[in-house]
């Protein structure tokens, strides 16, 4: 879905993600919120997890990936083509967002819940004010309240 209606049909990414463009818009932001939104009240629905909602609103912003670059799909196919080129002078390997997300992240991705025989065929969400929730896991996660207990003791012990 991403790939095909945002990537493909020429979300403008580099304006609408970059701070200091005066086109910036956190459009695909609320967009990831709110599937994230639906994602809570419909758990079994979705193969992915809210965890790779996160690891995508990340790869957009923090521009780590060709994949969102630029505002088109030829600038984008450039720069993949152009960053996969050095990568391998350099002799590094390169990989889009995608591959990037299947290969090092596959059990964080994927949503242990996901049963669709138990969904109904059609998602009704609620979006009344009372169903809707802060994306925390987002939002709040460099927040020293939102850890859960103990995390301060592991966080500490790790290497």
């Amino acid at each position: 879905l991403v790939e095909k209606d945002w990537c493909s049909f020429g979300h403008m990414f580099e304006q609408r993600t970059f701070e200091a463009s005066k086109e910036w818009s956190p459009v695909f932001l609320q967009f990831l919120d709110a599937v994230g939104q639906i994602h809570r009240q419909f758990p079994q629905a979705f193969e992915f997890s809210e965890d790779f909602l996160v690891l995508l609103a990340d790869a957009v912003y923090a521009r780590w990936f060709p994949t969102f670059i630029g505002d088109c799909e030829q600038v984008r196919e450039s720069a993949y083509f152009a960053q996969a080129t050095e990568a391998t002078e350099k002799g590094v390997s390169f990989i889009s967002f995608w591959v990037f997300a299947a290969h090092f992240f596959s059990e964080a991705i994927r949503n242990p819940s996901y049963a669709p025989s138990a969904c109904p065929t059609i998602l009704v969400p609620v979006f009344s004010t009372q169903s809707l929730e802060l994306w925390a896991k987002l939002f709040l996660r460099n927040c020293e309240f939102s850890k859960p207990p103990g995390f301060a003791a592991f966080a500490m012990a790790a290497p």
